[in-house]
């Protein structure tokens, strides 16, 4: 019935075939079907329908006796609001989705409701709650649903990664790798990969290898797009963007506008508000500031209504003069405000970051030997002391 792999026509064809076969009296198969048809319904781009639909069906149904039905039904309107990017509609459905689940005690539903808290709580930048949440459902991994543990991995090594917590984001990427190896799932290494790499690229002077930027984006190109938090193609886009080479920069352009098709055909909101952020890094280091400027709109247009702000945040004060111009021309004034605070704070914390680092370079330098620093170039001098500054 549920299709990841771009083809929600078919999908919502099979849900509505399976809703006029059974009956809704076998309980367990109809709420599955159910699910896939507003789930599929969004997909084909009647979200609103779909949500409507879902809600209505709500009305009336025994809250202090959940059933299959109305957990499902709960957990296909979270997923109209995390396609969305709508963080407060998430968190407000995810709230009631955990108190059915615990009453009808399903851990599957359980696990959902977590991630849904987990997810937009990293939005709002409130990294302990999100660590909390995660960690909630991590500790039921082999409970929930699998893929609800994975994506609880992915969205824990992010927010790790997002608080510094380096050894944190490592183990958790090696977890997670032997929690897919354990269940079956090793087709799906790619999410570590580009895990281990994104954390990687969290520091300012690592430089990837060519050879295996090239190679991931030959895998990213053949993984099917979900709508979940994993997104390895974006990750592998910033590898390209950090070798900084013309044809790196041309490969990230061409990735994203793949991206764009596939993103479009599942009527992803949160996914297109990513794309067009990291889409302005993309066309800032090609020097099309105006492509920049007006894709880092388009973001902030799709994305005040439902209040993301760690997708913009993750990518470094790179955006911070576009913001400054959005500001100066009145967008989404609040909005781009939370954002200008909380990015300039990000800054703040690099700036003293590679100060330090400086220092303590500048330190070893000098404690080199009178045989080491002769055999050093006033060039490769120069590279250390600009490395120090966490240049690439």
């Amino acid at each position: 019935v549920y299709d990841v792999s771009g083809y929600p026509d078919q999908g919502l064809q099979f849900a509505k075939a399976a809703l006029q076969q059974l009956s809704p009296s076998l309980v367990s198969p109809y709420s599955l079907a159910e699910y896939h048809y507003h789930d599929t319904l969004r997909r084909t781009g009647q979200g609103e329908t779909a949500h409507a639909s879902a809600q209505k069906k709500l009305e009336g149904r025994q809250w202090d006796k959940p059933d299959a039905r109305s957990l499902r039904l709960l957990m296909a309107i979270g997923m109209y609001h995390h396609a969305k990017g709508n963080v407060a509609g998430a968190l407000a459905t995810s709230r009631t989705l955990l108190d059915q689940a615990h009453k009808a005690k399903n851990p599957v539903s359980l696990g959902w409701a977590l991630y849904g808290f987990g997810w937009g709580h990293y939005e709002l930048n409130e990294l302990d709650k999100a660590e909390h949440n995660l960690l909630e459902v991590l500790e039921k991994r082999f409970h929930v649903h699998s893929r609800a543990a994975v994506e609880c991995y992915v969205g824990l090594a992010l927010t790790y990664i997002a608080k510094g917590k380096e050894e944190a984001a490592t183990s958790t990427a090696q977890e997670l790798r032997e929690f897919l190896l354990d269940r079956g799932m090793a087709g799906q290494f790619l999410l570590t990969d580009a895990l281990e790499l994104r954390q990687s690229l969290s520091d300012a002077a690592f430089v990837p290898t060519p050879g295996k930027v090239d190679l991931l984006t030959d895998q990213v190109l053949q993984m099917p797009i979900t709508e979940l938090w994993s997104a390895p193609i974006l990750m592998v886009t910033r590898a390209h963007l950090r070798l900084g080479r013309p044809k790196n920069v041309n490969a990230a352009l061409n990735l994203l506008s793949g991206y764009r098709g596939a993103v479009q055909a599942i009527h992803s909101t949160r996914k297109l508000i990513e794309l067009n952020a990291m889409e302005t890094l993309v066309y800032a280091a090609r020097g099309d500031m105006d492509a920049a400027l007006s894709s880092l709109k388009q973001a902030i247009v799709l994305g005040e209504p439902g209040g993301m702000l760690r997708s913009f945040i993750d990518l470094g004060p790179g955006l911070l003069p576009f913001l400054r111009q959005l500001s100066s021309e009145g967008i989404a004034p609040e909005y781009v405000a939370r954002l200008l605070t909380a990015l300039s704070i990000e800054e703040a914390a690099m700036q003293s970051q590679v100060s330090m680092i400086s220092q303590t370079t500048g330190q070893i330098l000098l404690s080199y030997d009178s045989t080491i620093r002769a055999s050093l170039t006033n060039r490769e001098l120069d590279v250390l002391i600009l490395l120090s500054k966490r240049l690439t």
